[in-house]
């Protein structure tokens, strides 16, 4: 059974934010900002990978507001075998045992389409809990195919960019994929959304719901003293430094949000 926060829920809102949150100070910069929600990863860089359950409960003890928590076991595309899915069926359980409200997951087959019977294997591990369709969502060649498909498996929601490099430039498509759901599962904008260009996209789409990690560099603690060593790959970043969500950048989209809702 999902554990409950023992924090009283902030009001809930008409545009709801959601922030891709990868340590437990993104979490507290989300709330802190006036997220509506967390969907908690580690390994961002990479897409998203599942968070450690250590994560998973500081921030549920951390922060009031629902976690959805990324299952994804590796990177390198959503074409999993059979012993990864177990595996992702397994942190299912774990991360709601945990506490999280949620996952967010998506398998797809050898031709990009979704794999409805290794997903159905993976919604029946949540047991009613919400099951979010991450954005493997826009790597498939048929939007209304993939649509169909996730209404059929009865997922809670679709983080999209439209199956374009930001939501605004996919607004047309997630206008789209909101009018053909019609209501019967959430359409959740994502990619490259700024406090700058959001009232566009708002405007473009017909979202109501906004996803990203609205953060920036920070530097730790540990600088080197050995350029040449690193572990980062191709990484233009420094070794020490990493990406942090700016509660200033959530609070400002927050107070957008809120101004156009009082206008709905």
């Amino acid at each position: 059974m999902t554990k409950q926060s023992a924090h009283p829920l902030p009001p809930p809102h008409q545009l709801i934010l959601e922030v891709c949150a990868a340590s437990l100070s993104d979490c507290l910069a989300a709330r802190e900002g006036g997220a509506d929600r967390v969907e908690l990863n580690t390994a961002l860089s990479e897409g998203g990978l599942t968070p450690s359950l250590g994560l998973i409960a500081a921030a549920r003890a951390a922060i009031p507001i629902p976690i959805i928590v990324m299952i994804r076991p590796r990177p390198g595309g959503f074409c999993y075998s059979r012993r990864e899915l177990d595996v992702m069926e397994r942190d299912i359980q774990l991360a709601l045992e945990a506490g999280a409200r949620g996952v967010a997951c998506g398998v797809l087959d050898s031709n990009s389409r979704v794999d409805v019977s290794a997903c159905r294997c993976l919604c029946k591990a949540a047991k009613g809990a919400e099951v979010v369709f991450h954005r493997a969502f826009d790597l498939t060649p048929d939007a209304d195919e993939a649509l169909a498909a996730c209404l059929d498996l009865g997922v809670s929601r679709i983080l999209t960019s439209g199956q374009a490099r930001t939501a605004l430039e996919g607004a047309s498509l997630i206008k789209r994929l909101i009018s053909r759901s019609e209501g019967r599962l959430g359409i959740v904008a994502a990619a490259g959304i700024r406090s700058d260009t959001v009232l566009l996209l708002l405007e473009r789409s017909g979202c109501r719901e906004l996803h990203g990690s609205f953060s920036g560099i920070v530097a730790g603690g540990s600088p080197s003293d050995r350029p040449d060593v690193g572990f980062r790959g191709q990484s233009t970043m420094a070794e020490e430094e990493y990406r942090e969500t700016g509660r200033e950048e959530v609070a400002r989209l927050r107070e957008i949000l809120d101004s156009r809702s009082s206008r709905l």
